[in-house]
């Protein structure tokens, strides 16, 4: 619908009564703020841009010395105190320079390569591992003996005899009281001063000390002859043996004493050649109303201080031939020397004390264990590494008395075809691991050999055996 044209009596504006027409208004009309000012020559500010911050406005004039900032001036010069302030999200930042970090990055990264190289090209390791062959058998061998320092018959293995003797005690109660007449005992060392030839003594061979107290040997005993040496010196030949007071008594519990003579010797001249000397006093002399333990009692720590003493006979004659030896008692070579009882320490108490001897056969470990090993696995190669791991559960009889000539054997044996780390080691150095397997078969006593070697890219062994590593363990299967 066409509108009507206003009349001259028709309000004109905004339709309010009274309103004239509206001033038309421009953007110049718009005051601007004292300190957002240009002045004349000064260049326009660089207009901001959406998503870009504005530039900082250029720096105005200090106020005069003494005059506070935002005091009554002229705003046009003097801006008030908040312009010279930024907000928190207005703090200048320094321009990043991007170069700097990439030349940090590069440098990193030249190391890390650097060091992965030379990591690569010097690491390298291995460790194998090598199960031993092991065999657990009852035994019932018997092998033939040979002394040594002759000719070892086949199927026979070398031996040395050890005549030994120790002493076991037990402290028992004293229930009541006996007479007892005991005789004092100790060790003299015999010595033959007199010539190079073996001087034998029979049992019972007198030994006299200073003040006329008569010792006697209770054993034969052949007392080797002096040696002479490259500078011409002599040295007495020299053996140890047990002896006995002559009489019960106490005044016989003597000693050390420094030189004992034979009285059979007198009046020969071999009484200034032989004689003998103590190193610990005699013990065991009495003769009086002594406490004694009740008689069952004693009797039956007798029988085990007896029982006892056997196996620490076989054990001492082990100890006195060496460590590499393994000693047997020979079977009625035992006996007991002595049973004596003395007051113990504590009142009321007796000590019972049992000394016997024997003689013993001792072989080299090696050597009966090479026997056990063949016997015990069919495939063992004879001088190749056997080795016996509990000794103690062997149990060994000689056969012969004065000359031992076989050694029954009887017990369980634990058995173990023993690998040489170093030598394990040594046979693979630089070697390619397709060769394990040819390696692996220069140890027939390996069950299993198993090598890792790192990097695991690394087709060969190291060439140091510092970077070989071996780890040797017995197997738990029987063979």
């Amino acid at each position: 619908m066409p509108q009507a044209m206003p009349t001259d009596d028709q309000p004109t504006g905004n339709g309010f009564e009274g309103d004239s027409e509206a001033p038309r208004r421009s953007i110049r009309d718009i005051p601007i703020p004292p300190h957002r000012r240009r002045e004349a020559g000064e260049p326009a500010a660089r207009p901001a841009m959406d998503g870009v911050r504005a530039a900082k406005p250029a720096q105005r004039p200090a106020p005069p010395p003494g005059e506070p900032i935002g005091a009554a001036t002229d705003s046009a010069t003097y801006p008030p105190k908040s312009y010279y302030q930024m907000s928190e999200d207005e703090s200048y930042r320094a321009p990043r320079r991007p170069g700097r970090y990439r030349r940090l990055l590069k440098i990193l990264a030249i190391v890390v390569v650097a060091a992965a190289v030379f990591l690569v090209a010097t690491w390298h390791s291995a460790v194998v591992t090598v199960v031993e062959k092991h065999a657990e058998k009852s035994l019932a061998l018997k092998l033939g003996l040979s002394p040594e320092g002759g000719t070892i018959a086949t199927g026979s293995i070398a031996f040395r005899s050890a005549d030994v003797s120790d002493s076991a005690s037990q402290t028992l109660a004293a229930t009541g009281e006996a007479a007892v007449k005991t005789k004092a005992t100790g060790v003299i060392t015999i010595y033959n001063a007199y010539s190079s030839a073996d001087q034998p003594l029979v049992k019972n061979t007198r030994f006299e000390t200073p003040t006329g107290l008569v010792f006697r040997i209770d054993q034969p005993t052949v007392v080797p002859g002096q040696k002479k040496g490259a500078d011409g010196t002599t040295t007495p030949g020299k053996v140890t043996a047990k002896v006995a007071a002559d009489q019960p008594g106490e005044q016989y519990n003597v000693g050390p004493i420094a030189r004992f003579t034979v009285p059979g010797f007198k009046g020969q001249p071999q009484y200034d050649g032989f004689y003998a000397s103590s190193e610990a006093p005699m013990q065991g002399g009495f003769d009086g109303i002594q406490k004694v333990p009740d008689p069952k009692e004693e009797a039956a720590a007798v029988d085990r201080l007896t029982q006892a003493l056997q196996g620490k006979l076989a054990a001492a004659a082990a100890s006195s031939t060496g460590a590499e030896y393994v000693a047997f008692v020979v079977p009625g070579t035992f006996a007991v020397h002595s049973t004596s009882r003395e007051p113990a320490e504590d009142a009321g108490k007796v000590t019972v004390t049992v000394e016997a001897a024997a003689r013993a056969v001792a072989v080299r470990r090696q050597d009966l264990a090479e026997e056990i090993a063949e016997a015990a696995m069919p495939t063992y190669v004879r001088g190749t590494g056997g080795r016996v791991d509990d000794f103690a559960a062997v149990r060994g009889m000689p056969e012969g008395a004065d000359t031992p000539t076989a050694l029954a054997l009887s017990g369980t044996a634990k058995v173990t075809w023993t690998v040489d780390p170093v030598e394990v080691a040594e046979a693979l150095l630089g070697r390619p691991l397709t060769e394990v397997s040819q390696i692996a078969a220069q140890f027939p006593g390996a069950e299993s050999f198993t090598p890792v070697v790192r990097p695991f890219w690394r087709s060969s062994f190291p060439d140091s055996v510092g970077k070989i590593r071996v780890t040797v363990s017995a197997s738990g299967a029987d063979n």
